[in-house]
Order: C-alpha cells, then sequence, then structure tokens
C-alpha cells in the first residue's frame, strides 16, 4: 500500500487534506459532523492508499479527531492519519461526506510568458485550489497552465 506524507487542516465544520500524488497535488475536501470546535492542522499528516483511483469523486469517513492525533477511515484501505500541530482540549469522533479533487497549479502571469523559466520560478507558482474536473488529464493528473 502507497503512502504519501502531506497537510491536513480542519477549519471548523471542513478538513482540508493536501498531498502529493506521483508529483500531482490532489486533495480531499470533507465536512466534520459534528462540527469541530477547534481549528487544527497535522502539517506532517500521512495518506495510505490501495490505488490512484481511489482519489477522486465523492467519499464518506469516519474518525477520530483526538487531543494530539488525527485519524480519518474512508474504507477500502484508504486513511489518513496525523499528529495535531498543537495540542487540542478533547477528542470527537466524527464522520462526513466530501470530494477528492486534483489541484490546478497556475504560475503567476509574469512568469508564464518567460522563455527560461527557473526552478525557483516554479517553486513560485500558486496552488489554485478550485477542482476543475473539466481540465483533469489522463488518470486524473493535474493540469499546469
Amino acid at each position: 500500500m502507497p503512502s504519501v506524507q502531506g497537510v491536513v487542516k480542519c477549519q471548523g465544520k471542513t478538513i482540508i487534506g493536501i498531498f502529493h500524488i506521483n508529483g500531482d497535488p490532489r486533495r480531499v475536501v470533507v465536512e466534520v459532523n459534528p462540527r469541530s470546535q477547534q481549528l487544527f492542522e497535522c502539517s506532517n499528516a500521512t495518506l495510505t492508499y490501495d490505488d490512484v483511483a481511489q482519489l477522486s469523486g465523492d467519499c464518506n469517513w469516519s474518525g477520530t479527531i483526538g487531543t494530539h492525533d488525527l485519524k480519518m477511515n474512508f474504507g477500502r484501505g484508504l486513511n489518513i492519519v496525523g499528529q495535531i500541530t498543537v495540542a487540542l482540549q478533547s477528542s470527537t469522533q466524527t464522520a462526513g461526506a466530501g470530494t477528492w479533487q486534483t489541484v490546478e497549479v497556475t504560475l503567476p502571469p509574469t512568469q508564464m510568458n518567460s522563455a527560461d523559466e527557473t526552478q525557483s520560478d516554479i517553486s513560485d507558482a500558486r496552488v489554485n485550489l478550485t477542482s476543475n474536473p473539466a481540465k483533469e488529464g489522463e488518470n486524473g493528473c493535474c493540469v499546469i497552465q
């Protein structure tokens, strides 16, 4: 089972995770039910999956937001676990639904026309966190514009 590191953030009623799969950024956006009263981040979360095909489309999950760790189970061998950066006051059993999405990466306009892009130009790229399934390439590959 492959696994990758990423970042997960809870913003109350929503958890967002960003992971790079074979170099392509993917995100999962899920609702939290019941809503988390505590905002948190896992800066080094681990995503474990069986097949890249699991990382697209709608999903359901259940898990625990602990005082020190996060455990999310999406079924079929798909899990996210991580250490919460700043300890929370209480643990919560939670669940919800959401979507796996390809993340579109775009370069700022002044860099898009440059004939001699450097690695630093690419590292300054902005990540557009809007889902754009119409632009997804084969096998869910992201689009770089």
